[in-house]
């Protein structure tokens, strides 16, 4: 039986080319059609573009989910977490955040993320009736925690609340 090779399109070559460069210096990686890690990565590449239109578009959504302590009597509190809304659907993070992270998307989605928060818990506290909110919080990506003006960012938008 004779198998005939189909040429890779110029995709699947720089696909390929990506995936040698990610995984160190002096690398190759030899293109299959059924290549689980090419695969994966063009994945991720679909993703770019969903999380721009996302952060263009304000397709985010926050979500707050209470925390309590296991032992004690301690008082909870709520995390806010992060979903895509897509054609009315929402994405869990899982699903978009290996890709945020890969393509530094990171500080732009958690600059997203705080700067919602604090507008919406300032609504909140606003409308409370003794002017209390509880106790809130928010994971933030290392990359945003070791980028200098996002901290800096962060520490204006937190004092512009008091």
């Amino acid at each position: 039986m004779a198998t005939a090779l189909l040429p890779a399109t110029p995709a699947a070559i720089s696909r390929a080319c990506y995936t040698a460069k990610e995984a160190g210096r002096n690398r190759i990686h030899c293109y299959q059609p059924n290549d689980h890690l090419l695969l994966e990565r063009h994945g991720e590449l679909q993703w770019v573009q969903r999380l721009q239109n996302a952060l263009d578009n304000d397709a985010f959504r926050l979500y707050a989910q209470p925390i309590s302590a296991v032992c004690g009597n301690g008082p909870g509190y709520r995390e806010i977490l992060l979903r895509l809304e897509e054609n009315g659907i929402l994405i869990t993070p899982g699903s978009f955040l290996p890709a945020a992270e890969r393509y530094h998307f990171m500080v732009r989605i958690d600059r997203w993320m705080v700067r919602n928060t604090l507008a919406w818990l300032g609504d909140r506290y606003r409308c409370a009736e003794n002017h209390t909110i509880g106790h809130w919080g928010i994971n933030l990506s290392g990359d945003s925690l070791s980028d200098s003006d996002f901290c800096q960012e962060l520490v204006q938008q937190v004092t512009r609340l008091k």
